[in-house]
């Protein structure tokens, strides 16, 4: 049978509730809106007195190699220069104070180029492009870090020296490649 009080009270519950509920849709957006247009204020006031401009990622020695190297190792490889190697190597150990100290250390540290098989997306070998920096103290001490670190996870480190010029057959050579069909990009 059809209960009045039963209706009206429903009603009359949704009449409150449904005002209730919009409020507080319109209060969280406004939150949320406000949160988001002030982000870029945020971001440039922890930098004041910062100027921020873009940089290239490699320099005119790298980028001259890359364009050979790419030539050099065609559609077999993807190229990715300046890759940190901590997106590389995997540390594991029981003691995460040994994992937190090992990963502190390679941090910061990149690789020249990384050669990637087109086919598996596996890393094929590092390259290390040694200008005369690599002659300083810390730049020896970082470079044997470093090979360190890439031979123990597996990954074979090729260094070349730097040069005023490339050619592709010698750096197929000098990285152990045997590319002998068209590598054109």
């Amino acid at each position: 049978m059809f209960n009045l009080a039963h209706v009206l009270s429903s009603n009359v519950l949704y009449l409150i509730l449904l005002p209730i509920l919009l409020t507080l849709i319109f209060v969280a957006m406004r939150y949320l809106m406000r949160l988001g247009c002030n982000r870029p204020e945020i971001a440039l006031s922890l930098t004041p007195d910062v100027k921020l401009t873009q940089r290239s990622i490699m320099t005119e020695a790298e980028t001259k190699f890359f364009r050979t190297l790419h030539a050099a190792v065609g559609k077999q490889y993807i190229i990715f220069p300046q890759l940190p190697i901590w997106t590389m190597v995997q540390a594991e150990s029981n003691n995460s104070k040994s994992v937190l100290a090992f990963k502190n250390r390679i941090n910061q540290k990149r690789v020249d180029f990384v050669l990637v098989d087109s086919a598996s997306l596996k890393i094929s070998m590092a390259i290390e492009l040694d200008d005369r920096s690599h002659l300083r103290g810390d730049r020896q001490r970082r470079d044997v870090f470093v090979d360190a670190v890439l031979d123990q996870a597996g990954i074979k480190l090729v260094r070349i020296l730097t040069s005023s010029t490339y050619d592709p057959q010698t750096i197929r050579n000098q990285l152990g490649l045997n590319i002998l069909h068209d590598v054109s990009a």
